[in-house]
């Protein structure tokens, strides 16, 4: 697991959306304990759902403001500002409830029933639910590189496991034999490679491992030159073949990193802006 977007998704993505959540849910709260409230005609009764009420939209803008915090791009800011708009405009649904309750307050309990019914709940939630799932969209591209590197680091692995076990069991066969000299040879190149392009990719892997995306692996080994079809030749082949996969994984890696890094650079940003923003706010 790649400690950087698991960083994002644990500190901002997942908290932003269960904030989002919380809106909807003080929202529609609200709207049920305002509802009780007016049909209520006990003055004891009354008073402890209003106080009910009025808690609902204390917790609704708690978790407005911390969701707002949260947010990192332009069409989350518009939606928070339409929220917004919809509870404390001229005819928003604050006002309306507060037109409502004052109409009770005076007795007049028909005009708070129709005042009441005037104004809707549904608009705010529609923003949350919009919001929600946007930061979805966020969740699956943030894990989406995370996953394909994973893939391929498991990939990596797997390669590497089984190239160590055909390269061990044909050195030790063809050292067993006692063959010609090209063994030497052979054998020295597939040695630099263990100690070089293996030792590099397995350090690349524990630091991807880590959370750093700066580590990278580049293999630029040189074929040999198989010189028959015996043994000899299919260790050399093998050899070839080695040197060939390490210099495609590297490619592969240094893309799939380069993305990801891109990706979790871009969150960061829009992240520190946001944050600056609201300091100078």
């Amino acid at each position: 697991q790649l400690s950087g977007v698991s960083a994002v998704q644990d500190t901002r993505l997942y908290p932003l959306r269960s904030a989002i959540s919380r809106v909807e849910l003080m929202s529609r709260s609200a709207d049920d304990d305002g509802g009780i409230f007016i049909m209520d005609r006990r003055k004891a009764e009354s008073t402890a759902e209003l106080a009910a009420y009025r808690d609902d939209v204390k917790n609704l803008y708690g978790a407005l403001e911390t969701a707002q915090k949260l947010a990192n791009d332009g069409m989350q800011r518009e939606a928070f500002a339409a929220i917004h708009q919809l509870l404390e405009g001229p005819r928003g649904y604050l006002a309306f409830n507060e037109a409502a309750f004052a109409f009770k307050a005076g007795e007049n309990f028909s005009a708070a029933e129709r005042v009441y019914a005037e104004t809707s709940v549904v608009p705010i939630v529609d923003e949350g639910e919009k919001l929600g799932s946007d930061i979805g969209k966020q969740l699956d591209a943030s894990t989406a590189e995370e996953r394909r590197l994973a893939d391929l680091a498991k990939l990596v692995a797997v390669a590497l496991g089984g190239i160590a076990l055909v390269l061990g069991f044909t050195i030790a066969t063809l050292f067993s034999r006692r063959v010609s000299r090209s063994v030497g040879a052979t054998s020295a190149a597939i040695g630099e490679i263990v100690a070089g392009d293996i030792s590099d990719l397995t350090t690349t892997l524990k630091r991807l491992a880590d959370g750093d995306l700066r580590a990278r692996f580049c293999s630029n080994r040189a074929p040999l030159e198989s010189a028959g079809n015996d043994e000899i030749g299919a260790l050399v082949g093998t050899y070839n073949a080695l040197a060939a996969a390490l210099g495609e994984m590297g490619v592969a890696y240094g893309a799939a990193a380069d993305n990801l890094g891109e990706l979790i650079a871009g969150i960061a940003i829009t992240s520190k802006s946001l944050a600056a923003a609201s300091d100078e706010a």
